[in-house]
């Protein structure tokens, strides 16, 4: 069916078509049935044509809904703006990106929904489009309720009904801008985390990607990497690590950074292509070629098609971390060298100390790795120094003996810092300062390059010092291992203390500490020794010194031990070397002659007296009672011997006995007198006063001798007082008087020795007592106080009154009468006093 809408352009056809037949010379021959079969056939072909067009003009009605739908629908906003830029159509999203009603968006302009600061980009936008149907796309911000959206606009420009109108797209990136910036800021904080970060972190590209799987030749491609990896990026703190500058990091390869071990480099490289990632520690060299460990974390990179490309590696330098592990390591490793050290030493004998200290020197020197370990040890005196022990590694020559006693003031600048300082390290000798020149020339003189000295401190006293010291390179110790060291220098410290108490105790043990000589235990185990028959005839002499006990009282202790010392250093002097001369008690003395008969013996024995004579102490003359016995059967008791000897020797000295010590008791008396020249006078006086008061009571003639000695003896001990304190012109000190009553009870201890004037020490010590009890030195009181005592003190009172003294004028004879009198019944015996007084009246 034809459409009424067209029914007038159909009539027109088919009107032209009639026309044209009739014009042609063919349409008379045609009959009207022929006519209208072709007009029919026209027709139908028409209305054919005629259902096409509808269809058509459906499916354009379908296709127009279709995009109508599609611009409603579409998940882009669009709209369409007519030449004044204003909104002619635009879409639901559009107005959801806007906020705003299809009404409200039909009835603006486009610029009012595109924000300020887009508004120039927008309008140079569309002046280009003017020019031109398309244009590149602009990104503007577009209005909206809650934020503003970054869009991307583009733009193309076509004619509606002879108008132009444009259509804009408009795509929103706010998202994906959000996401860029993020991004930006990401790789703007990884590029500073990169820069600033405390880890070195750096990339390696390989010039080619490598395979590595099974079929890949490990080793032709570790060498291939080797030389053909490249530092391409690489942060300041890895700079830092290696100590180096960019421009000299930049490009290096594996090779470069492994040269010190290419086989480590390789090892490491292999572990980290076979695992992909690995965490490891690495053992490197910084560009200044000191050592540095690494711990890393690396990262192997891959093309497309799982080749290695190059890695990726975060690492730190963890060196003081290992060293603190070396250290302690090393520490726990020689505190058990010491633990054994000081167990060894503890159940060490003294004896074998020496060999300890040997075994420790090895130990030591081995441990540290150095070619001489020592001690040198001071003398007594801090002047001297000798080498005393020495450890030496092999190929290196000992010093021990060319460095025994040497003066160590010769080396000022040693002496000074070994004594002040903790230790002493010269890491190189060649840098000692220029006041260490003696000591450098004698350290360069032993090849020494470096050396590390401890002090060695016994009894709060430096005595020597324990050394370490290098010959084949430099070494320089840690204040680590300085501190360990000075421990085994404090075990070595009490090892020589104690090896030196032992030979201490052993000295005193076999020797005599006053003389030198051998002790009585030495003698006890070498006269056992000696008692052999090859050693026949062995005799043995026994000397005993005479009057030691006097002149220990009244010159002193210090006066006895003078007189031991010099008969000992007779003894030295007259007997032979193997002679064995031991200090057997107090003031006895005894010789062991192996291989030596009695003349023999007789004649030493005379040398020895004779010499022993010729020797004084406080101008008294020595002398020594000698006796001796020889074994010439080997069957007989060396101890018999020994008695006999003894008995010999007991009764020379009995009959030698009184006559010395009558001799000695003159020569003290003689002594005091010079000493004290008005003594001698004063105790003449006393001696005839005593002697007068004993006849006027009546006494016998036995007992006025014996008080008229005791007057002229009574001063005895005074032998012990001082000058000073003698003819001291002031009074006296607490001390000074405390000395001076000392001298009754001296002369006693003197008297006493000598058996004649055994009964006269009584009276001497008890002269200065008080017959009220107050005197001295034992405060006896009334008749307590022997007779000839009392007598004694009024005579060396009176005296002492009547005679001058340093601290006074005497006194007249009536006025030291009167003073006597009135100390009647307080210091002197009453009747006695009356006595006296009347005695010395007539």
């Amino acid at each position: 069916m034809i459409p009424p809408k067209n029914l007038n352009h159909w009539q027109t056809q088919i009107t032209k078509i009639l026309q044209d037949n009739l014009n042609t010379k063919d349409f008379k021959h045609k009959t009207l049935d022929q006519l209208v079969e072709e007009i029919s056939t026209y027709y139908q072909e028409l209305e054919y044509q005629n259902e096409e067009l509808i269809r058509t003009q459906e499916d354009l009605n379908e296709t127009r809904e279709h995009y109508v739908e599609l611009f409603e629908e579409a998940p882009i906003a669009y709209i369409v703006i007519d030449e004044n830029h204003q909104i002619v159509a635009a879409n639901r999203e559009f107005c959801h990106m806007t906020g705003a009603t299809p009404e409200l968006t039909k009835s603006t302009h486009f610029e009012q929904w595109v924000a300020p600061e887009s508004q120039d980009a927008l309008y140079l936008h569309l002046l280009q489009l003017k020019n031109a149907s398309t244009v590149d796309p602009v990104e503007v911000f577009i209005k909206s309720p809650s934020e503003k959206r970054f869009v991307t606009l583009q733009s193309n420009l076509f004619d509606v009904k002879g108008k132009n109108q444009i259509r804009i797209s408009l795509v929103d990136i706010t998202d994906r801008k959000r996401i860029e910036h993020a991004l930006e800021e990401s790789k703007d904080q990884l590029l500073w985390f990169f820069s600033q970060s405390l880890y070195g972190f750096f990339f390696m590209m390989l010039d080619e990607p490598i395979q590595w799987d099974e079929s890949t030749n490990k080793a032709e491609t570790l060498d291939y990497v080797l030389h053909h990896g490249h530092i391409t990026r690489i942060n300041s703190a890895m700079l830092h690590q290696y100590r180096a500058k960019e421009e000299e990091f930049l490009h290096l390869t594996p090779y470069d950074l492994f040269l010190h071990d290419l086989d480590y480099g390789r090892q490491i490289l292999r572990g980290l292509f076979d695992k992909g990632r690995w965490h490891v520690e690495t053992d490197e060299r910084r560009f200044d070629g000191t050592n540095m460990w690494v711990e890393g974390d690396y990262i192997c990179l891959y093309d497309e098609q799982g080749r290695i490309t190059g890695h990726f590696g975060v690492q730190a330098d963890i060196t003081e971390r290992k060293q603190a592990e070396e250290n302690l390591k090393f520490q726990l490793k020689f505190e058990k060298m010491v633990s054994e050290i000081s167990s060894h030493f503890i159940s060490l004998p003294a004896q074998q100390i020496d060999d300890g200290i040997n075994h420790v020197l090895q130990t030591v020197g081995t441990f540290f790795n150095v070619d001489r370990t020592y001690i040198f040890q001071f003398s007594d005196d801090g002047i001297f120094m000798s080498n005393t022990h020495e450890w030496c590694a092999n190929g290196i020559a000992s010093q021990m003996s060319k460095a025994q006693n040497d003066r160590i003031d010769a080396l000022p600048w040693w002496d000074q810092m070994i004594r002040t300082n903790e230790y002493v390290h010269i890491p190189d000798v060649n840098e000692l300062p220029s006041e260490a020149k003696a000591e450098k020339a004698i350290f360069q003189s032993h090849s020494i390059q470096s050396l590390l000295c401890v002090p060695l401190v016994v009894n709060r006293s430096i005595a020597g010092f324990f050394g370490l010291d290098t010959v084949k390179n430099r070494i320089v110790f840690t204040p680590d291992q300085v501190l360990l060291l000075n421990i085994v220098a404090e075990i070595m410290s009490n090892a020589l203390a104690r090896r030196k108490d032992f030979h201490t105790i052993y000295h005193l043990s076999f020797y005599d500490q006053l003389t030198g000589l051998y002790s009585r235990r030495f003698y006890d185990e070498e006269l056992q020794r000696l008692d052999v028959p090859r050693n026949l005839p062995l005799t043995i002499a026994i000397l005993d010194v005479n009057g030691l006990k006097l002149t220990n009282d009244a010159f002193g202790h210090h006066a006895g031990d003078q007189l031991l010392q010099k008969v000992a250093s007779v003894l030295r002097r007259e007997c032979r070397t193997d002679d064995i001369i031991a200090r057997i008690g107090g003031d006895e003395f005894i010789i062991i002659l192996p291989k030596t008969d009695s003349s023999q013996a007789h004649a030493l024995t005379a040398r020895i007296c004779t010499a022993v004579s010729s020797e004084t102490i406080e101008a008294l003359p020595l002398s020594v009672s000698c006796g001796l016995a020889t074994k010439l059967d080997k069957h007989k008791k060396v101890s018999d011997v020994f008695k006999e000897a003894e008995d010999k020797m007991y009764r020379t000295k009995i009959s030698e006995r009184s006559s010395y010590r009558h001799a000695v008791i003159e020569l003290i008396m003689s002594t005091l007198y010079i000493k004290i020249p008005q003594e001698q006078e004063h105790s003449h006086r006393v001696s005839e006063l005593c002697r007068r008061i004993g006849r006027a009571l009546g006494l016998s003639q036995v007992e006025v001798n014996e008080l008229t000695t005791a007057g002229v003896l009574h001063d005895i001990g005074k032998i012990v007082v001082s000058n000073d304190l003698l003819n001291k012109p002031g009074a006296l000190s607490t001390l000074e008087w405390r000395e001076l009553k000392r001298h009754p009870e001296v002369g006693y201890s003197i008297l006493s020795s000598v058996t004649d004037y055994a009964p006269l020490a009584e009276y001497v010590f008890a002269h200065h007592e008080r017959w009220d009890g107050t005197g001295y030195p034992k405060k006896l009181k009334g008749e307590a106080i022997s007779l000839p005592a009392r007598i004694i003190a009024l005579a060396d009172t009176y005296d002492a009154m009547t005679s001058d003294r340093s601290y006074r004028k005497a006194l007249s004879h009536a006025t030291a009468l009167e003073e006597i009198k009135v100390c009647a019944g307080s210091q002197f015996d009453p009747t006695l006093t009356e006595i006296f007084l009347h005695m010395m009246q007539e």
